[in-house]
């Protein structure tokens, strides 16, 4: 989350701040998602490298997480699908 909240695209940015949290947080714990800490294929530093690409005909402060999601491609699915809760 730190480079995230470290990138001058998020501040200010509702929509993208939530999402980051929807992707690379864990809703059970509160914690940072377990992979998410490097630099590969949909990474947060790709997720910023991506939407700095699309903000280019995108604005995403008039879109909502879901939009904004739906654009992402195929090496984010892995974020988005929620990890399942240990029993």
């Amino acid at each position: 989350m730190g480079q995230l909240a470290a990138n001058q695209m998020t501040t200010g940015g509702e929509t993208i701040i939530k999402l980051g949290k929807q992707l690379y947080s864990d809703p059970n714990t509160g914690r940072q998602r377990r992979g998410s800490g490097g630099s590969a294929a949909g990474s947060p530093r790709s997720f910023i490298r991506v939407l700095r690409q699309l903000e280019l005909n995108y604005d995403f402060r008039s879109m909502d997480t879901n939009a904004v999601s739906k654009l992402l491609p195929g090496e984010f699915d892995k974020w988005k699908t929620p990890p399942q809760a240990k029993a």
